[in-house]
């Protein structure tokens, strides 16, 4: 068994081409039916493929980094069986080696017409745009806040490690695709042979589960970590849902308590929706402090991890920008004064026109939240992570840049400002 600490080790990289070509073979991701959107050129394209977080690392007195997670992409590739019955003398069927030919064809065809609707037609709970991580870092290395050649590679969270959180029947329910399309929610997924599944959609959720551990080593040591991509709130020890198939939340919490020597964490939890894995997963924990401010009309309505929430803020659907962030500022002042955490986790996804958060938050609205929050951890010298959580909206990965942008503007982080390459 490995050193439960070495997903906190970081693997560099000189350039962004080392570790790429090996992913390039992911060719489309049946919720994103958007196929052709991601033509960036042969450095974006790079980008897009990496099957990896990036991370932006820093040598400056004010440190921190930036993770950006590869988009989960599952191959939608052809498995064609064919058969062919006996033809009798009297029969007008095509003879055999014909009636196998089209049997192909129809067998291709009807297979080609599942795999298109699967791609088409978008999922009725959770619509993920996975494009938003790589679109993130497309943005970023435009406006000249990400450095191209120097970034690193967390490690995929193995079997082992996740054994530290999740039991082994739950884990070993992840083998079965049909499992696996009822926590995605997406019922197409049960098509695929779950050696598909695996590798271009579990495999990459743990690489961000890797990410998320990382964020929590580099966060202590340089003040802040943004992963963009993790923050699977939906996920418990035992049970997945809601596109959350690994506890990275809470794996993240325990690695700090067991290899940072970390004894008090927050929990800020600012995503449209309940985070009712971590709160399952904490219920009686009196180490973590949980400041939860979600939309109570929607999914997941779990009321019992609610009784779990030391501090509990719900909205209704349609709340706007002005009514939000007079919310947030007192939810904050009461966290201040009633825990003092070591570490921060930061978990958001709010914007307007989210069909599934149904909050109005405008896109100045979302900078200045995470501004806010950012402020509340950097005030108090308290290290902290920031997970982007869900993705339902094309328009995040702008916002989501935009805002990383309004904090290194201000100060809170420093990505330092380069040269745009283009």
């Amino acid at each position: 068994m490995r050193n439960p600490y070495w997903l906190m080790q970081e693997k560099s990289h000189q350039t962004i081409t080392l570790i790429t070509h090996k992913s390039i073979k992911f060719i489309q991701f049946i919720l994103e039916p958007s196929r052709g959107s991601f033509s960036l050129g042969v450095l974006s394209t790079s980008l897009y493929a990496l099957s990896s977080p990036l991370v932006r690392l820093h040598s400056d007195s004010n440190g921190g980094l930036l993770l950006l997670s590869r988009p989960i992409r599952i191959v939608c590739r052809a498995f064609v069986g064919v058969g062919f019955s006996p033809v009798s003398s009297t029969s007008t069927s095509p003879p055999p080696r014909c009636r196998l030919y089209i049997g192909f064809i129809l067998l291709r065809h009807f297979f080609f017409s599942r795999v298109r609707e699967a791609v088409r037609t978008p999922p009725v709970l959770h619509p993920f745009v996975s494009s938003k991580w790589g679109r993130v870092c497309q943005f970023l290395i435009e406006e000249g806040f990400i450095e191209k050649s120097n970034v690193v590679e967390p490690l995929e969270a193995s079997m082992d490690d996740l054994l530290v959180v999740h039991s082994e029947r739950y884990l070993e329910g992840l083998e079965i695709s049909a499992e696996v399309a009822i926590i995605l929610e997406v019922r197409q997924v049960g098509m695929f042979p779950n050696l598909l599944v695996q590798e271009n959609a579990l495999r990459p959720f743990r690489k961000q589960v890797g990410g998320s551990v990382l964020s929590g080593k580099l966060a202590m040591e340089r003040g802040w970590a943004i992963n963009v991509g993790g923050g699977f709130h939906h996920c418990s020890a035992e049970q997945g849902g809601g596109f959350c198939t690994y506890a990275d939340i809470t794996l993240c919490i325990q690695f700090a308590f067991v290899r940072l020597n970390i004894s008090r964490v927050m929990i800020i939890d600012l995503d449209a929706h309940q985070g009712n894995g971590h709160e399952n997963d904490f219920a009686d924990d009196e180490r973590v402090y949980t400041l939860d401010m979600y939309n109570a009309d929607i999914y997941p309505l779990d009321y019992e991890a609610r009784q779990y929430i030391n501090q509990k803020v719900e909205l209704v659907s349609g709340t706007g920008t002005e009514d939000y962030i007079a919310h947030l500022d007192k939810a904050l002042e009461v966290a201040k004064s009633n825990f003092h955490p070591e570490l921060v986790v930061y978990n958001a996804d709010i914007l307007e026109g989210d069909p599934l958060g149904r909050l109005e938050i405008s896109p100045e609205g979302v900078a200045l939240r995470d501004e806010k929050v950012f402020r509340f951890a950097k005030e108090r010298n308290i290290p902290l992570i920031m997970l982007t959580s869900g993705g339902y909206m094309k328009s995040s990965a702008r916002v989501i840049a935009d805002s990383r942008i309004n904090l290194s503007k201000k100060k809170l982080i420093d990505l330092g400002k380069i040269h745009s390459t283009g």
